[in-house]
């Protein structure tokens, strides 16, 4: 997961990566506006 502003600010999800700032949260996690999530489940 990774906000909004920081893919405008890099450029690409690559670069969001490199730069350490995507992170996983546990499902307690409360959204915020603008975040980016990838949902990983289990079928």
């Amino acid at each position: 997961m990774f906000h909004f502003d920081d893919i405008v600010r890099l450029g690409s999800e690559k670069a969001v990566k490199e730069a350490g700032l995507a992170r996983q949260e546990g499902k307690e996690y409360p959204v915020q506006d603008g975040d980016l999530i990838y949902f990983k489940f289990n079928v």
